[in-house]
Parts: C-alpha cells; sequence; structure tokens
C-alpha cells in the first residue's frame, strides 16, 4: 500500500487544516500517518488534541508525537526532532506533505536523500513587503534552499506565490488557503436565537457587537481592537475567541480600563458561527498573515472586516467594499474611527457591504482548496 506522511509542528494545525488532506489521501489509497506536537498543540487545548488523537485513531492514521518547539527552539531539541524525522524518512513514504516554518525545514532536510516526494504548505513566508528586514536575512536564504528540496510548494497568497516563482521548487502552485466551511458559516441565525446568544453574554440590544477569532498572541494583535474599543462613545461590545500566551495580559489591560462588562472572553471555540451571527463587526488586525482564515470565515458569515491591510489579507479585502482597512495595525485610533465609519453607514451600504464579504469568501470554499489538493496528491507521483 502506498503511504503518505503528514507533517507540522503543532496539533492544531492538523486538527484546524489538514483533516480533508488525509481523507483525501486515503481515498487515493494512502495509508495516512501523523507527526506533530500533541503534546503542546498550539491554537488547541489539551482536551481537543485527544479527541483528534481518538479521531485520528478511528481514520486507520497513525500518530507519532515529536516535540516540535514553538518559534525557533534550541540547537538540541531541533536535532532531536531532526533525528525522529529521518527515522521515519527509513520508512519509505510515497509522499510527506510539511507545514509550519520549523515543521518544514526539519522535514526537507530529513527527506532530503529519500526518494520521498516533498510537499510544502508555506502558510505565509515569514518575510514579506514591509516586513522586518531580520526576518529577510534570516528565512528568505532558508526557504530558498530548501525549495531545491521540495517537489511542490504551496503557497496560499498572492505576494508568496510571486516570491516563490523565482525559487528552486520542482513546482509553485498557488492554493486558495485551507478551504472554509461556507455552508456553516453562511447559516441565517433567528432573531429569538440571536437574542438568546446575546443576553448569555449580557449583550445589550442597542451595543455595536465586534468580534476577533484568533490565537491570542502578539501576532494576532488583539490589544489594538481593545484600545479602539475604549474610545468608544456608542455602546459596544467585542467579543474575543481563542486561548494564547497573552491571555492573562489581555485581561489585565481590560480590567485597567473598565472594560469588564464589555469585553467577553470566550477561550477557545468550535461554535464560532453563534458568536459571529451577532456580530457587525470582524477586527482583524493581524501584524502578520499568511491568508487568515478568521478572516474569511467572518466574511462568509456575512460580517465585515476591519482589518490590517498586510500579506494575504490584500487578496480579498478592499477598503470601503469589505469593511475598512487599516494600514498601521496598532493604530487603535483609526480603528475607532472606521467603527464610528462603520455606524454611520446607511443600513443599504451595510448590506452591500455583507453581501460582497459573502461573495468573495465563496471562493475560498473547501470544495474548492480539495479539488486542487486532489489534483497536487495525483500528480505529485507522477
Amino acid at each position: 500500500m502506498k503511504r503518505a506522511l503528514i507533517v507540522s509542528s503543532v496539533a492544531s494545525m492538523i486538527e484546524q487544516f489538514n483533516m480533508n488532506n488525509i481523507q483525501i489521501l486515503k481515498d487515493l489509497g494512502y495509508k495516512v500517518d501523523v507527526a506533530t506536537n500533541f503534546s503542546n498543540p498550539g491554537t488547541i487545548n489539551n482536551e481537543v488534541a485527544e479527541k483528534l488523537i481518538s479521531n485520528l485513531k478511528l481514520m486507520d492514521v497513525d500518530c507519532f508525537q515529536i516535540d516540535f518547539p514553538r518559534g525557533m527552539g534550541n540547537i538540541k531539541s531541533n536535532i532531536d526532532c531532526y533525528k525522529k524525522l529521518k527515522e521515519l524518512a527509513e520508512k519509505k513514504y510515497s509522499i510527506v506533505h510539511c507545514h509550519s516554518p520549523i515543521g518544514g525545514v526539519l522535514t526537507r532536510l530529513a527527506f532530503k536523500k529519500s526518494s520521498t516526494k516533498v510537499i510544502y504548505t508555506a502558510h505565509g513566508f515569514h518575510f514579506y513587503r514591509g516586513g522586518p528586514i531580520k526576518s529577510w536575512l534570516v528565512f528568505y536564504p532558508i526557504e530558498r534552499y530548501l525549495s531545491k528540496f521540495t517537489d511542490a510548494l504551496l503557497t496560499i497568497n498572492n505576494e508568496d506565490t510571486e516570491i516563490a516563482n523565482k525559487f528552486n521548487a520542482g513546482k509553485v502552485v498557488q492554493i486558495p488557503g485551507v478551504g472554509i466551511k461556507n455552508n456553516k458559516y453562511s447559516r441565517v441565525y433567528t432573531d429569538v436565537e440571536k437574542a438568546r446568544i446575546k443576553s448569555d453574554l449580557g449583550i445589550d440590544g442597542d451595543s455595536l457587537v465586534l468580534i476577533s477569532i484568533g490565537e491570542l498572541s502578539d501576532r494576532k494583535n488583539h490589544i489594538t481592537g481593545i484600545r479602539a474599543l475604549s474610545r468608544m462613545k456608542k455602546p459596544a461590545h467585542y467579543i474575543i475567541c481563542g486561548e494564547g500566551v497573552l491571555e492573562d495580559e489581555l485581561k489585565n489591560q481590560v480590567n485597567s480600563m473598565g472594560l469588564t462588562e464589555q469585553v467577553s472572553f470566550m477561550g477557545y471555540v468550535q461554535d464560532a458561527e453563534k458568536y459571529l451571527a451577532i456580530s457587525d463587526i470582524s477586527l482583524f488586525l493581524s501584524k502578520r498573515e499568511g491568508l487568515g482564515l478568521a478572516g474569511l470565515e467572518a466574511m462568509s458569515a456575512g460580517v465585515p472586516l476591519i482589518s490590517s491591510y498586510i500579506g494575504g489579507i490584500k487578496d480579498y479585502t478592499e477598503d470601503g467594499k469589505t469593511g475598512f482597512t487599516i494600514e498601521n495595525p496598532v493604530d487603535s485610533v483609526a480603528v475607532t474611527e472606521s467603527l464610528n465609519k462603520w455606524s454611520k453607514l446607511s443600513s443599504m451600504k451595510k448590506e452591500k457591504i455583507s453581501l460582497n464579504c459573502r461573495k468573495i469568501a465563496s471562493r475560498y470554499d473547501e470544495l474548492i482548496v480539495n479539488e486542487v489538493m486532489r489534483s497536487v496528491y495525483k500528480n505529485i507521483t507522477g
């Protein structure tokens, strides 16, 4: 039987982005294995990680624990991961599909002398136009070098594709992200359902409802949304879905600003669609973003964005047509101004923007992505 291995540095990338890929490979006749860090699973909690392992076992997928570090790690931790990947390389896989910067680097080094076909999905290069010089000096040469050992380099935004086409990969394929479940987010909630959700969160009926979905990290930049909220004159409530290292710090900031009753920290949620259903605006102010699944999911639900204008976000946002874009993602004054601008729009204009968002998000549906991935997997081995 043909064998395939999927590698990522965190289990959340398997749970959120690769379950469809695993099923596609199985449908194509592959025995699929997964290698990732289940112990430190990333943006999902340990309970979800345990459930993921159970689901994978039910799919006859073997799971390998690799203690990938978060970030660059240290020499010893990287060597240990490399050795475990080298052991897996001896299992004679037909395909290895790797994700995440550190997972992509170590996997391609471990498999470079094997006959295995290597696929790497770049979920947003660390180097990008306007990004830190340090990132260009460190990550650009690494990615360029490793492209020689990459049979298919998959990109998810226009800027990365332009860069990748100058590398030495066997081929470059741009995919429309990792796919969103448009049917899930396009569901229409009744007024009664919306009122119940708002009531559960203590949200007044006339409050402007803001939402952000994503890991509580510096990159996701929730603090700017909180600062913008503190300047709002109109009643507003901010729903924040996600877990992360900055959770305590953000909660302390909310308390110090006297916003405790106006901000709801929901933790990691798997039913974000119900919170999107009651939201007027999604604050998507990432400092760096390969594409931005949360932004597209909000748009799929018809929720306009006030977003940064970097990386893949530029591919699907347009100021005034999908909401409002912010040149400097940490400019909380500009965010507040955009919120006030949104509040003053006519109902007709708001509805037009909402429809624009749904239309654009439909291009990133998981069914479209699945067809592209099926083609990649079928053609990679000739």
